[in-house]
């Protein structure tokens, strides 16, 4: 028994599109690619091959920025608590009265000449002279990339009992710190002195101390990458504040020893 199914218009016209389109094609890939449609093909591939290169680039560019930045800030942290805990040894921060021997400033083989600002002067219990910590304008002949440096006078340090010893000397510090006013100032909202005296600060490395030179607002601000220009939008910067501890304690000491000779009279 033979069943016919009568197919409908629709399906008729269906089949002679795909028909045709089969025919199409399976010409088309016979006769292959024309001279024209090669080179539109190998132009639309150069220009998403050069996207994706241009995006992958930037993203390098950018990870290796935020790496540089990173390890910029742990390295002023570091540099930032060595000078917090010399602070904290003093018995006064940035005194006027406190002298400072002309060889604590760094000598014209290491600085540019007319570029020194002092920062911090400490005075410390039982040595002879203020330890000093400066801001310059590196020498284009030091292996230093600038555009300023922080260097330090004062005796080395003995890392085993944290004892000075040693002569005295100007060591470079740190590298990269800036030589543009800050981006951030902490001192602004304080009734402080600035040292340097300038206002607003114009370099990377400020302090300011309270009128009893007993606490100071110290702040570092540089570039991650070692060239010799800032820009404001790409910069690192750490800060913090610290008590002369020790002055505090002496002071304190000074205090109970005179109540207790008050008593005992």
């Amino acid at each position: 028994m033979l069943v016919f199914f009568a197919m409908k218009p629709q399906d008729t016209q269906k089949n002679k599109f795909l028909t045709t389109l089969t025919k199409i094609l399976f010409s088309q890939s016979s006769k292959g690619l024309t001279l024209v449609e090669l080179m539109i093909a190998v132009f639309v591939s150069a220009i998403i091959v050069a996207g994706a290169g241009f995006v992958m680039i930037n993203t390098l560019e950018q990870n290796s920025k935020a790496q540089q930045a990173s390890s910029k800030r742990v390295h002023f942290n570091r540099v930032l608590d060595f000078v917090v805990d010399e602070v904290r040894r003093a018995k006064s921060i940035n005194k006027a009265s406190v002298t400072v021997p002309p060889a604590a400033t760094p000598d014209n083989t290491m600085i540019e000449s007319g570029t020194e600002q002092r920062v911090l002067v400490i005075e410390i219990e039982g040595l002879a002279n203020p330890i000093v910590y400066h801001i310059a304008q590196p020498k284009s002949s030091t292996p230093w990339a600038g555009p300023r440096v922080i260097y330090r006078w004062g005796p080395d340090i003995n890392v085993l009992d944290n004892s000075y010893t040693g002569t005295w000397v100007n060591r470079p510090l740190v590298d990269g710190i800036s030589d543009a006013s800050p981006a951030n100032d902490p001192c602004s909202t304080l009734s402080w002195t600035y040292s340097p005296a300038t206002t607003p600060p114009s370099t990377g490395f400020f302090s300011c101390a309270d009128s009893n030179n007993l606490i100071a607002q110290i702040y570092i601000e540089g570039k991650p990458v070692e060239t010799t220009t800032t820009t404001s939008g790409d910069i690192v910067s750490v800060t913090t504040k610290v008590y002369a501890r020790l002055a505090s304690t002496s002071s304190s000491s000074s205090s109970s020893s005179s109540s207790s000779s008050s008593s005992s009279l």
